[in-house]
């Protein structure tokens, strides 16, 4: 699951990326724009997959 937060903080605004999987820890990252949250948490979401299927072929 991924989820973005606006962080605001003495007038800077931020983005909190967070990427949550059953199989794996909270990851989380903060970014000056939201753009590059979402890239962020959508190539670590596809990442975690691809790790999940490697290790499953290989327990195989």
């Amino acid at each position: 699951m991924i989820t973005i937060t606006e962080l605001k903080e003495n007038g800077a605004l931020r983005y909190q990326a967070e990427v949550r999987s059953s199989k794996h820890s909270l990851q989380s990252a903060i970014f000056t724009s939201r753009d590059d949250a979402e890239k962020w948490a959508s190539w670590l979401k596809l990442r975690i997959g691809t790790d999940e299927v490697i290790k499953g072929i290989k327990s195989s």
